[in-house]
């Protein structure tokens, strides 16, 4: 039986940084729908990226790599990963993989911004 769902990837720029909302279940087979959409960002050289995280259901080891891996590729030249509104099971998996060491999490998108 096939998986139904997937992730949606939608890239705004707003004002000095690009906001990257995700919808949907980030699993193994969809991350590399997740990277492609990652990578043009990265070509663009941001200096700060808001993952909104709010619409995510599900997030596999795979799409964290690929948080994992834009955050290494901003680095860089110094720009920053910022990662908002995960849901409660989504927030859990990132702390066990202990992404919040090396990339904020923040309640909102809003707050995300606002903050240099």
């Amino acid at each position: 039986m096939r998986r139904m769902g997937g992730v949606k990837v939608d890239v705004e720029a707003k004002d000095d940084a690009y906001v990257v909302r995700i919808q949907g279940s980030a699993s193994a087979l969809e991350a590399e729908k997740l990277e492609r959409s990652i990578n043009g960002l990265i070509a663009r050289r941001p200096e700060r990226v808001v993952v909104d995280l709010s619409a995510v259901t599900f997030l596999s080891s795979l799409g964290m790599g690929v948080l994992v891996s834009l955050y290494r590729s901003l680095q860089h030249f110094s720009g920053t990963v910022r990662l908002a509104a995960p849901q409660e099971m989504v927030r859990e998996a990132l702390e066990r993989a202990r992404l919040h060491e090396m990339m904020q999490i923040f309640d909102d998108v809003q707050t995300a911004l606002l903050i240099n």
